[in-house]
C-alpha cells in the first residue's frame, strides 16, 4: 500500500461519494444532510487517548478535506471511540462485565478544535452495555435505569455541547427478544410499558431523547425481518416478521420538528398521553410558526400488531390543545400541528393530551410556573377535525383559540445550518432552518439489509448469487412493492433516515482515480432509495458503515482487498460465526470455555486488520 494505505482509499472514496450525490441531486432540494465517515471506530488496543486525540481526529480532518473538495454544504458526522459509553476511560481495553457505573467514567478524547468548519456533528450511540450483554438470558432491572440513564445521557450530551457541536444519537434501540423477560417497573405507575423489558427499555430511552432534546435515529427499521434482522441473529427492528409492527405506540411520539424558540423542555408521558414543550423566545427567528408532529392515528397498509391493533397513534380518539398563544392549524393528512408563538412571552408553552384527560399533575415541574398563561384551548376530534370552542364550551378559565392557514415545506438539506443559541446564560448548539427556527430530527436506521450482498438498503432479500450484479429493474419493482413501508416512515413522524452504505460495494478493487465503475452503479441504485425518501420529505445521513471490518470476521464494510495488508496480516479463513455476540471479537483474549464466547478464535485477526488500518498501513 502507498503512504496512507487503506485509510487514504476510504477517505478518497468518501469524498467521491459526496461528489457523486452532489452532482446527482444538485438541481433538486438536496436530500442528504451529511456523511458519517466511520461507524463505531474501535481503538483495538491502541491507547484510548492517543487513538481519539491523534489517530481518529486526524482521520476525520482528512475526510473533511475530501468531502469539502466536492461538497461545500453537507454536515460531517463524527463518532468518538466505540467503547466510550461501555467501559470507563481508565480501563486500557477489554473490561469484561465491569461496565461504566457512573457518569464521570464517560469521557471522550476526540479533538475537533482544529476542524475549522461550522458543519461538524457529534454522533454517538448508546446501548446499555449490561442489558445488551446479559439482558437476553438473564434480564435486567429497568427500575435502575430511571435514576442511572438521566445522568449518563446528560454526560453524553455535554460531551457534544462542550465542544460546540450538535449532539446526534445515531443509534439506540431495544432487542425485541427482551420481551420474554418481565419488567420490574411498577405496573400501577407504568401500565403501558411494564408488560415486558423491551417495552420498558424502549420508552425509557425515548424519554432521555426528549429530556435532553436530542436528534436521534433508532436502530433499526428492517423491511426484511424474518424473525431476526438478517444479520447475526439480532432482533432490534420495529418491523417484525412479515413487517408486523412492533411497539409503534412507543416509537410514534409527538415532538417539535421546527420551533420558533429554543426548546428548553420536550416532555411526553406515554401513560397519560400528555405532551408538553416549552420554547424560549428568540428574536433571531424569522417565522413564529412552530411545527409539531402529533401521532393522532398511524396505520400501516392493513397490518396489525400481535394484539390485533391496526391503529398505533397516541390520539386516535382526538386530543386537546392548550397553549400560551391562540393561533393553531391542524393538518390531519400529515399529522402536523402548526402553532404561532407570541413574541411578547419569554417562555411559550403548548400542551397536548387525549380528549377529556387533562391532568396538570402529569406535567413536568418547569411547566407549572406558566400554566396560568397556558390558557388558550382548542381540540381535534376523533375524525381529525379542529374545533375552536367558545363561551360555555370552554373549560373553566380557558380562552378561545383562533386558527390560521399554513402548510409546512421542509426544504432541502442545504437550508439546515448549525448555530449557538443562548440558554439562560449558556450557549447551546442547534440545527437551524432558513427562518432560523430550531430543528429536531427523529428517525430510524435503514437498514440492516445493507449489510448483505449486494449491500443495498432496499432489494429482494435473496438476490441469487451474492456476486451477481443488482438489477435496476428488480430494484424498481422492489421499491414499488415496499411503498407502504416507506410511506409509514413519514407516518411515524420521521424526518431523517440514517442510510447504511458499504465501502466494499463502492471500491471493490483498489482504485487510484475516480469512482470505480461498479461503485458508481452501486451509488446510482442507492440513489433510487434516497429519491423515494426525498419525495416523502425525509432527509438522509449517509453512513459509511462497518462492523468488525468484514464478513470473514462475521462483520461487514471493508472490501476484500482491504483486510490483507502484509504477511503479518493474512486473509483469514471464512467462518460461519452467526451470533449476536459478534462484538467481542474486537478484543484479544482468545477462546473462552463459556457460551456464547467459546467460538471466539479470530479476534487477533480482527484487531490486526483494524489496527493496521488506523496505523496507515
Amino acid at each position: 500500500m502507498s503512504p496512507g494505505g487503506r485509510q487514504s482509499h476510504l477517505e478518497r472514496t468518501i469524498g467521491l461519494t459526496a461528489g457523486y450525490f452532489r452532482e446527482r441531486f444538485g438541481g433538486t432540494p438536496f436530500p442528504i444532510l451529511g456523511y458519517e465517515v466511520f461507524n463505531e471506530p474501535h481503538p483495538v488496543g491502541i491507547d484510548k487517548k492517543s487513538f481519539e486525540s491523534r489517530i481518529l481526529s486526524l482521520y476525520y480532518a482528512r475526510c473533511l478535506r475530501q468531502v469539502r473538495a466536492h461538497d461545500k454544504n453537507s454536515f460531517l458526522f463524527l463518532e468518538p471511540r466505540l467503547d466510550w459509553t461501555t467501559y470507563p476511560y481508565t480501563i486500557p481495553d477489554f473490561g469484561g462485565p465491569f461496565f461504566i457505573q457512573s457518569p464521570d467514567q464517560i469521557k471522550t478524547f476526540l479533538d475537533t478544535s482544529k476542524l475549522d468548519d461550522p458543519k461538524i456533528i457529534f454522533s454517538f450511540h448508546y446501548y446499555d452495555p449490561y442489558t445488551v450483554a446479559f439482558g437476553t438470558t438473564l434480564g435486567d432491572s429497568m427500575k435502575s435505569k430511571l435514576s442511572q440513564w438521566p445522568q449518563f445521557f446528560r454526560a453524553m450530551r455535554s460531551s457534544a455541547t462542550s465542544k460546540g457541536l450538535v449532539p446526534f444519537l445515531t443509534e439506540f434501540g431495544a432487542n425485541q427478544d427482551w420481551t420474554r423477560h418481565p419488567s420490574d417497573l411498577d405496573k400501577k405507575e407504568f401500565p403501558r410499558i411494564s408488560s415486558n423489558m423491551a417495552r420498558s427499555y424502549m420508552d425509557l430511552q425515548f424519554q432521555q431523547v426528549e429530556a435532553f432534546r436530542l436528534n436521534a435515529t433508532y436502530w433499526v427499521y428492517d423491511l426484511y425481518n424474518s424473525g431476526t434482522d438478517n444479520w447475526n441473529r439480532e432482533n432490534f427492528s420495529i418491523l417484525g416478521p412479515s413487517q408486523s409492527p412492533r411497539n409503534l405506540d412507543i416509537v410514534a411520539r409527538p415532538y417539535p420538528m421546527r420551533s420558533s424558540g429554543m426548546p428548553t423542555r420536550i416532555f411526553f408521558d406515554i401513560e397519560s398521553g400528555t405532551f408538553a414543550t416549552i420554547l424560549q423566545y428568540d428574536p433571531s427567528v424569522e417565522d413564529s410558526t412552530t411545527v409539531l408532529y402529533v401521532p393522532r392515528t398511524v396505520r400501516f397498509a392493513g397490518r396489525s400488531d400481535d394484539s390485533g391493533r391496526d391503529e398505533f397513534g397516541q390520539y386516535a380518539g382526538g386530543f386537546e390543545i392548550r397553549s400560551t398563544s391562540p393561533p393553531v392549524c391542524w393538518d390531519e393528512e400529515r399529522k402536523l400541528l402548526y402553532w404561532r408563538t407570541d413574541p411578547g412571552i419569554k417562555s411559550n408553552q403548548i400542551i397536548l393530551c387525549p380528549l377529556g384527560a387533562y391532568d396538570p399533575c402529569s406535567l413536568p415541574p418547569d411547566s407549572s410556573p406558566i400554566l396560568g398563561i397556558t390558557d388558550y384551548f382548542s381540540f381535534v376530534d376523533r375524525s381529525g377535525l379542529l374545533h375552536l370552542p367558545s363561551g360555555p364550551s370552554l373549560p373553566p378559565g380557558a380562552k378561545q383559540s383562533s386558527t390560521f392557514s399554513y402548510s409546512f415545506v421542509p426544504g432541502g438539506a442545504d437550508s439546515i445550518v448549525s448555530s449557538l443559541a443562548d440558554a439562560g446564560g449558556r450557549s447551546e448548539p442547534w440545527f437551524r432552518d432558513a427562518q432560523a427556527r430550531y430543528v429536531l430530527f427523529r428517525g430510524v436506521n435503514f437498514s440492516s439489509r445493507s449489510k448483505l450482498p449486494p449491500y443495498l438498503p432496499v432489494y429482494p432479500l435473496d438476490p441469487g448469487s451474492p456476486t451477481a450484479e443488482p438489477d435496476p429493474a428488480e430494484l424498481a419493482e422492489e421499491l414499488e412493492r415496499q411503498r407502504p413501508a416507506l410511506d409509514l416512515l413519514a407516518g411515524l413522524g420521521f424526518n431523517i433516515i440514517r442510510l447504511c452504505i458499504m465501502w466494499k460495494a463502492i471500491e471493490p478493487d483498489p482504485s487510484s482515480g475516480g469512482l470505480h465503475p461498479k461503485g458508481r452503479r452501486y451509488l446510482t441504485l442507492v440513489g433510487e432509495t434516497i429519491e423515494e425518501l426525498r419525495r416523502r420529505g425525509i432527509l438522509v445521513i449517509i453512513d459509511f458503515h462497518q462492523d468488525i471490518a468484514h464478513e470473514f470476521y462475521n462483520g461487514d464494510g471493508f472490501p476484500d482487498w482491504a483486510i490483507a495488508v502484509d504477511p503479518a496480516h493474512p486473509v483469514p479463513p471464512l467462518h460461519d460465526l452467526d451470533d449476536t455476540s459478534w462484538g467481542v471479537r474486537y478484543y484479544d483474549y482468545g477462546p473462552l470455555p463459556i457460551p456464547p464466547l467459546q467460538y471466539v478464535g479470530n479476534d487477533v485477526l480482527v484487531r490486526n486488520t483494524l489496527r493496521s488500518f488506523w496505523e496507515g498501513k
